[in-house]
């Protein structure tokens, strides 16, 4: 992929625009990026953090995977305080899970998809 794509593909992403048509360049990961899994984990600490009690500790997050723009991360039904690596599911566009079906899953998901 060609530096000036993956700068096309991240412009698009950042601001929220669907990227459908650029993903069919893109084969499906085998497993999301760990950084991104990390870097997800920290942020939902984060919205249960007393320090940064400005948070939204009700509120869900997600991120838009690097390597597939029609995949995004997105935890489990678990509080964000106690999100782990092995609590986050990668979901498809329809807010549909990349591994198979899940029933622990928000139902606010399809908001971010």
């Amino acid at each position: 992929m060609s530096t000036n794509s993956t700068k096309i593909r991240t412009f698009l992403v950042m601001c929220g625009v669907s990227a459908i048509a650029l993903a069919a360049q893109t084969p499906a990961p085998s497993r999301p990026d760990q950084g991104l899994v990390d870097d997800l984990v920290l942020a939902n600490r984060m919205l249960a953090s007393e320090e940064l009690g400005f948070l939204d500790a009700y509120g869900h997050v997600s991120v838009r995977s690097r390597m597939n723009p029609s995949h995004f991360l997105i935890s489990r039904y678990v509080s964000p305080g106690i999100v782990t690596a092995s609590d986050i599911i990668e979901n498809d566009l329809d807010s549909k899970p990349v591994a198979g079906e899940r029933s622990d899953q928000y139902q606010e998901r399809f908001l971010h998809g």
